[in-house]
């Protein structure tokens, strides 16, 4: 506390005074401190019991306050309880109000619907239709705004039970919308209909409000299509029944056409028909017909008088575009306008008459190529075998041509005939025996062939279909014949080689064609595989007639194999005399079979010697396998060689037989692409 003496240096008496001046403050202070405490203790001892009994007092508080909250929360909980039990009873119900209010709502829903359906049925029974239909339009309406009842069993019941009603009411109406026009055919004598008193307004709106109005129009166009115009165009002659016909009465007399009654013309049946619309029309005063309903009327009278008398020749194909197409495009206009009504024009694809007209040309040819095809069936068919003798060499020529035409041959194919190189002309065919099948036959391809050159520079897909149809014709027969007559070709030898020759003059005129095609909008490959397919089925044919025969007569001569061991013998001399004899006159059977002209010299001549090799060969070897020969059988065996060998006086053709072909033995039947070698399977040795 001396600021002085902490300021100033120390000494050490400084240093010792103030160590015993600190010494006597801090006893004092001892002292004092002491007396302090004591002093102090009581009270503080007082104040921490009163704080314990404070503290201990609190605890009490504090426990008597949980135990407070406790009780209080439990009461709480229980109220909470029972509060929500009664707030769940008053949800519960309003719940229960709320369903009874639903289900008075549904109740008077269906309550008004149930009087909508009795009103209804009593609309249905009384026939107002179209008052039906509207009841009908309402009751959908109600139900699709009736919510209170969607989805429920009811509803879908009540739905289909309306649809039901719908169903019935639109039959009703197709019903008696048909009923107006009462059509009474009779196929041997009229065709009536009669139009009813009822009016036809009430069943129009009626299908009209259930929109089905176009398909009911639709049926009712089809049944009087189908019911009267059908069974009158299938007459051949009609007419109109004046005496009978009236204001609400339509006859027509149908009748089949006979001598003294022609069939009915293109014109009058056009008139006949659009009269029967035009009456008919008056059922539905005002109203379209369908486009479809005049698309089948107009393609029936288009069948009538174009697709089954479709013209067969040019002359009348332009006869019928002179006078029966303006009629029929005529007929087909006034269809048109006059019942198809002025909002729904008619597209010009869906008129089948004037798309048949511009496209005459087409059926034409299509026509034609049809018809040829039919024939070349039929004389396929054709089991007469009626032969067709070739009198003279075919020479080829145009003149040959107008012959199978019958008629002048067009501008283009004489062009092409007379365009023909000097190397490419045709040899001449050789006379024989043909059938007049395959005659005809020829003559329907060049009859395609001229049809082509005539469409050629205004339709070349025409032309080419032509061409194309041609060379199906000798396909069509030649794979017919081979199906329908291959028993009698094998049991009948004349009428193999008749076979044969049909085959080599097909082939001769396909190949002529080859050259042809060319220059009638073809190719000629085509025609090159029908001749080759033709000279194979004749090769094979005749092959394996002739390898048949050729084993008949060795077995023939084998026959009489035990007679050559002792044939000096007199019954053995007998066996081979007999041998001999049925051998000359089986040779001469198959040589009167092929004799000229029934075929070439050189075709006989070839088939029969291999016959007679056939027969000499298995005498000779017979002769071979005899270990000894005897000169009394030696004698003998060298009697009937001779004997055999006298059978080659069949070769020998009288000079009326041959003289037709002096000229043409070297190479005309070479020429024409038929090889004996390759016909008879034999080698270029075994000539």
């Amino acid at each position: 506390s001396d600021p002085l003496l902490l300021e100033s240096p120390l000494g050490l008496d400084a240093a010792a005074r103030l160590s015993q001046e600190l010494a006597r403050r801090l006893a004092a202070s001892k002292d004092s401190l002491t007396t302090f405490l004591r002093d102090s203790a009581v009270p503080y001892e007082r104040a921490v019991a009163a704080a314990a009994t404070a503290q201990a007092s609190i605890a009490t508080l504090l426990q008597g306050v949980d135990d407070m909250q406790a009780l209080l929360g439990d009461e709480q909980s229980g109220i909470a309880a029972r509060l929500a039990r009664a707030e769940a009873n008053e949800a519960r119900v309003r719940s229960h109000l709320r369903e009874n209010a639903a289900v008075l709502r549904c109740l008077r829903v269906l309550a008004s619907l149930n009087a909508d359906l009795r009103a209804m049925d009593a609309l249905v029974r009384s026939a107002c239709l179209d008052r039906a239909a509207a009841a009908v339009l309402g009751l959908e309406r109600d139900l699709r705004e009736a919510t209170a009842i969607h989805g429920t069993h009811i509803s879908r019941v009540l739905a289909d039970r309306v649809a039901m009603a719908r169903a019935n009411i639109a039959q009703n109406a197709q019903n008696a919308l048909h009923r107006l026009l009462d059509i009474r055919t009779d196929d041997a004598s009229a065709a009536q209909m009669r139009l009813s008193d009822a009016p036809a307004a009430p069943l129009l709106a009626a299908l009209d409000a259930l929109a089905c109005k176009d398909a009911a129009l639709a049926a009712f166009g089809s049944r009087f299509v189908q019911s009267y115009v059908r069974p009158l165009l299938a007459s051949s002659c009609i007419e109109r029944d004046g005496l009978a016909s009236n204001d609400r009465l339509f006859a027509m007399r149908c009748r089949p056409a006979t001598a003294e009654l022609a069939a009915t013309s293109a014109p009058a049946l056009c008139d006949a028909v659009a009269g029967a619309f035009a009456f008919a029309s008056r059922a539905l005063p005002g109203e379209p017909w369908p486009q479809q309903c005049l698309a089948d009327a107009a393609a029936m009278v288009l069948d009538r008088c174009l697709l089954r008398c479709l013209p067969t020749t040019r002359s009348d194909l332009a006869r019928f575009r002179d006078t029966t197409a303006p009629t029929l495009l005529d007929f087909e206009a006034r269809l048109f306008a006059d019942h198809s009504g002025p909002s729904s024009p008619s597209p010009p694809e869906c008129r089948p008459i004037s798309d048949a007209l511009r496209r005459i040309d087409e059926l034409f040819a299509r026509g034609v190529c049809d018809r040829a095809l039919c024939r070349a069936r039929a004389l396929a068919e054709d089991s007469r075998f009626e032969p067709y003798d070739l009198a003279a060499h075919e020479i080829w020529s145009l003149d040959l041509v107008c012959h199978f035409l019958s008629a002048d041959a067009a501008p283009r194919l004489a062009a092409a005939i007379e365009q023909l190189p000097p190397l490419l002309q045709p040899p001449p065919f050789p006379k024989c025996l043909l059938s007049r099948n395959v005659k005809s036959l020829v003559s329907e391809a060049y009859v395609l062939a001229n049809e082509a050159a005539l469409a050629l520079d205004s339709a070349p897909h025409l032309a080419a279909e032509l061409v194309h149809s041609a060379a199906c014709l000798f396909d069509v027969y030649r794979a017919l014949f081979l199906t329908l007559h291959r028993a009698q070709l094998t049991k009948i030898p004349a009428l193999a080689w008749q076979f044969f020759n049909d085959c080599v003059y097909a082939a001769h005129h396909t190949a002529i064609l080859a050259r042809l095609a060319p220059l009638l909008a073809g190719g000629s490959e085509e025609w090159l595989q029908c001749a080759r397919l033709f000279l194979t089925a004749g090769q094979t044919h005749i092959a394996t007639l002739v390898a048949h025969e050729s084993n008949e007569l060795v077995a023939l001569a084998n026959s009489a194999r035990d007679a050559f061991y002792a044939a000096a013998a007199d019954t053995s001399k007998s066996r081979l005399a007999k041998s001999a004899s049925q051998l000359r006159l089986a040779l001469a059977q198959l040589a009167r079979a092929m004799h000229p002209p029934l075929v070439t010299p050189r075709v006989f001549y070839r088939s029969l010697a291999r016959y007679l090799d056939a027969v000499f060969a298995a005498t000779i070897q017979l002769i071979v396998d005899l270990r000894d020969i005897g000169v009394d059988d030696s004698q003998a065996l060298s009697d009937h060689c001779r004997s055999l060998h006298a059978l080659t006086d069949l070769l020998q053709l009288d000079p009326e037989s041959l003289a037709p072909y002096s000229e043409l033995m070297a190479s005309a039947v070479s020429n024409v692409a038929v090889e004996p070698d390759e016909l008879l399977g034999l080698s270029g040795d075994d000539g």
